[in-house]
């Protein structure tokens, strides 16, 4: 049961008046319902959609006639992760309605928001205040359950404070480090009366809601080093994405003709085929044959590191090696947890991305300092594919002749997204790729993707995931169908858990239970609604996204691939 919605509402309450969002004058609007106030709200702040499962179930009967759409998800899970997608390219709140016990489905997705510093907003319908502690259904205290992955818990205690509420949920998610937050709706509270909420109350809400720039002293000394030093690498995190910090980033570096790498998290902030464009770093594309292994090698080679709002996770820094904890380390990121966490010999400056890489910039002067150092990384040479099934890198390969400035890709967890960082290449900077890089979990990825097209409507979206992953949300694509959202999903499908798989036979000698029967996920796509191909040879990879490129329906590309390739992930070598 996912929602609240089979409860009574309070007298006077049904039905639920439309009429609010017209003249304010009409006398409707001197005591509007607690969920139209709150639907204003969420007008106000250009919401645009309601991600969820018809809840709060007072505040979705009050949506009547205003802009905002409400997609009804099959699983709260991924509706956690269609608002991830959403928010990452659009740089405003993905927003969730979902109902007290549906919460719970949504932690997975939370958490992915809240380690990659995703703005979300959780409106969750609560029981009643009456009934609270009383064993009544759906009775659970959920606070401790989202305050380690929230950056605010909160609870709508009265109607009349339904406006103010919202719209500090919006600040906080969209402030400092940006992030989720939960708002508990309690039914009869947003079913109650409350003054109408005052004209202008709310703001448009977009990441970031406010800059922060660094310490003048702190840049003197930041600028200094990087002035005097012969081999600058810069590492580009998410929060250059987050911050719109694309522009201040090339600048900056064209100044200092320093290295640019980005972790997975930042891939898409510089121009990948620029000169001075060095690939992305860590694990997840290090290994035999992968392109980051010569981005870490030019990492490592630099005299000194300007890390830019990267939190220097394990998989962006292959263990905390790259940079080497020993090099000299500059790191700006607007959260002053975040430096020193994992490079104590970090020099902090803290502040907004855009606003710390512009006062640099404009601290160095207009002329380059120096000739580029750093060569891109060769061409990865990857292993040879003996079996008689389709080798992924021949479909990243065809992809990548298709995509154009505006494609946007999502990448799954695990193989799926490692070939993506080491083999497709952005040229236009900005939020064209996403993956669960903060929490590595299965099944974002095609959520994900609507979210993104919801977002991005005129981008070609492309989802990219194995049969693994895509078993968590195949429901979607009735949703996908239903609400007329055209994607394409191309499903690697080797009929495994490949990288559970070569993790057993690495580390333990074994092959565990990760093999599955032999799914036609085209067919399976066809009977929810969508459009499927099968693909066997390599010949028939172009004619098939081709066809979905011009599809105006979700397309499922199922290409039945090799089970033995696998990506090049350090850690397997």
């Amino acid at each position: 049961m996912a929602s609240l919605a089979s409860r009574p509402r309070p007298k006077g309450t049904e039905p639920l008046p439309t009429t609010h969002a017209g003249d304010p004058s009409d006398s409707s609007h001197r005591h509007p319902n607690a969920a139209v106030a709150l639907v204003r709200t969420l007008e106000a702040l250009e919401v645009e959609f309601l991600f969820g499962m018809d809840a709060p179930a007072a505040v979705q009967a009050a949506l009547g006639d205003s802009d905002i759409r409400a997609i009804t998800v099959r699983d709260e899970r991924s509706g956690a992760f269609m608002a991830d997608g959403y928010a990452k390219v659009s740089g405003k709140p993905g927003v969730m309605g979902i109902g007290g016990v549906g919460a719970t489905n949504t932690i997975q997705g939370v958490a992915e928001s809240s380690l990659s510093s995703t703005p979300v907003v959780l409106l969750v319908e609560e029981g009643s205040g009456a009934t609270r502690h009383k064993n009544d259904l759906q009775d659970i205290d959920r606070t401790p359950l989202f305050a380690s992955i929230t950056r605010w818990v909160g609870e709508i205690e009265r109607p009349e404070r339904v406006a103010d509420l919202t719209e500090y949920a919006f600040h906080i998610a969209t402030s400092r480090r940006p992030g989720p937050v939960y708002l508990g709706c309690p039914w009869d509270v947003v079913s109650g009366d409350t003054e109408a909420v005052p004209v202008g109350l709310a703001q448009p809400s977009v990441y970031p809601s406010a800059r922060s720039a660094p310490d003048p002293a702190r840049v003197a000394e930041v600028v200094a080093l990087l002035t005097s030093s012969r081999r600058p690498v810069i590492v580009a995190g998410g929060g250059v994405l987050l911050s719109r910090a694309t522009e201040a980033l090339a600048r900056l570096a064209h100044l200092l003709g320093a290295a640019v790498a980005t972790t997975p998290a930042g891939k898409g902030s510089f121009d990948e085929l620029d000169a001075l464009a060095a690939g992305v770093v860590g694990s997840y594309a290090s290994g035999s044959g992968g392109h980051g292994r010569s981005a870490n090698d030019v990492v490592r080679a630099a005299d000194l590191v300007l890390l830019v709002g990267t939190s220097t996770g394990s998989g962006a820094t292959a263990g905390w090696t790259v940079p080497d904890p020993s090099q000299t380390i500059v790191h700006l990121d607007v959260d002053p947890a975040e430096i020193g966490r994992n490079y104590r010999s970090s020099l902090p400056l803290v502040g907004d991305a855009r606003l710390g890489l512009e006062v640099l910039a404009t601290a160095i002067g207009d002329g380059p300092i120096r000739e580029r150092w750093a060569d891109p990384p060769p061409a990865a040479q990857p292993e040879p594919n003996h079996s008689d099934r389709l080798d992924p890198v021949a479909i990243y390969t065809e992809l990548q002749r298709a995509m154009d400035e505006d494609t946007i890709i999502v990448a799954d967890a695990g193989y799926c997204a490692a070939w993506a960082l080491d083999l497709l290449r952005f040229r236009v900077p900005g939020r064209r790729f996403l993956s669960p890089s903060a929490y590595g979990t299965l099944g974002y990825g095609f959520p994900a993707a609507i979210g993104a097209k919801l977002a991005s409507p005129s981008s070609w979206v492309v989802c990219i995931t194995g049969d693994g992953g895509f078993g968590y949300s195949l429901a979607e694509l009735e949703t996908a169908a239903r609400c007329h959202i055209a994607v394409t999903v191309i499903v690697l499908n080797n009929s495994a858990l490949a990288w559970s798989r070569q993790y057993d036979r690495h580390f333990y000698g074994y092959e565990g239970e990760t093999r599955f029967i032999d799914v036609d996920y085209a067919a399976v796509a066809r009977g929810l609604g969508c459009d499927g191909i099968r693909v066997t040879t390599a010949d028939e990879l172009a004619p098939a996204i081709a066809k979905a490129m011009a599809s105006a329906t979700t397309t499922v590309i199922d290409a039945v691939t090799d089970p033995e390739a696998r990506a090049p992930v350090d850690m397997f070598d």
